[in-house]
């Protein structure tokens, strides 16, 4: 799976996190919902505060949602 990059304008590329995004100086987390769940799940996307404005923090946070949202998706599609 490739990983977005964008330049920082100085030739060098950054590897851009998914899920991760900035509304002012917090960090969020922002993830759709696969398709096959949304019905279950009532909406198509999950926002949610990472509760911090440091980025290698946010990081670390976002993972640990995105492991945990991996496996609810899971257990969801097991029943």
């Amino acid at each position: 799976m490739s990983v977005p990059h964008r330049s920082n304008g100085a030739g060098e590329f950054i590897r851009m996190c998914t899920h991760l995004y900035r509304r002012g100086l917090m960090y969020y987390f922002r993830r759709r919902i696969p398709a096959d769940l949304v019905q279950v799940c009532s909406k198509s996307e999950i926002v949610q505060s990472l509760k911090t404005t440091n980025r290698v923090e946010a990081l670390i946070r976002l993972r640990q949602l995105d492991v945990n949202l991996d496996l609810k998706f899971a257990e969801m599609r097991l029943g």
